[in-house]
């Protein structure tokens, strides 16, 4: 993955070694330099496109180092042969993930739909600007209230409160290799380089779940294998962690 440097580099969740989510593999070729305090993208967000039913839910609590709260949660829908906007969502892919049409000459698209609902009381408040990663990787594009901190085709941070909706292409097989079961979907924390997500100056991820459908369970033994309990770790609320 080709890392984008930026003025106060963030590392994505170190290693599994230390309990944190790895960041997750880029393919994608920024056409800009991304940063962490990039205003939000303007494109608006649509509901997602979900000829299929829904596969699983991942909901965590986010609180922030001044006691602000949010409920998080990424819906993620069965793969659909074709999306309502797919002329802009393959620009997109065209734009910032390279050489996906080879990897997926008949591509089928996995949606999700995360939201970010702030829930903070007594005054508290967010910062304006991405506050939690958000994985689906894959070889990802987003849309909606999110920054990018790294590179194109990757991980980015959803604002609070905010909804922002990613698309992938995958393979046919849910099980083979980049079918939607071997993705890598939920919730981090970034960090400074050498320090632990932990650490109190950051976000912490609590209440980390999933609901897992019985559609899902139908199609995939490596999701019907998944529980709450596989999500919870250092800084991260996160399913298929590269590594762990």
């Amino acid at each position: 993955m080709r890392l984008i440097h930026v003025a106060a580099v963030l590392t994505v969740l170190a290693l599994s070694g230390c309990g944190v989510m790895p960041v997750p593999g880029a393919s994608g070729t920024p056409s800009g330099t991304p940063s962490p305090s990039t205003s939000p993208t303007t494109e608006p967000t649509p509901a997602p496109t979900a000829g299929g039913d829904i596969l699983f839910t991942i909901s965590a609590t986010l609180t922030s180092p001044v006691g602000a709260v949010a409920h998080l949660e990424q819906v993620v829908y069965a793969p659909v042969g074709a999306l309502d906007d797919e002329s802009a969502v393959t620009a997109k892919l065209d734009e910032e993930c390279d050489g996906w049409r080879a990897r997926f000459p008949s591509p089928e698209y996995v949606v999700a739909s995360v939201t970010a609902t702030d829930l903070s009381t007594g005054g508290k408040k967010w910062a304006p600007s991405g506050q939690v990663v958000v994985s689906m990787a894959g070889t990802s594009v987003w849309q909606g209230d999110y920054t990018a901190f790294q590179s194109y085709c990757s991980s980015v941070q959803v604002l609070v409160p905010g909804a922002i909706r990613g698309i992938t292409p995958v393979g046919a097989a849910p099980d083979s290799a980049e079918g939607w079961a071997t993705l890598t979907y939920g919730f981090g924390v970034a960090t400074e380089p050498g320090t632990d997500a932990t650490d109190s100056r950051y976000p912490q991820l609590t209440d980390c779940a999933i609901t897992v459908t019985p559609a899902a369970k139908a199609l995939s033994t490596r999701a019907s294998s998944w529980t709450s309990a596989l999500l919870a770790r250092p800084g991260a609320c996160e399913i298929n962690t590269p590594g762990v």
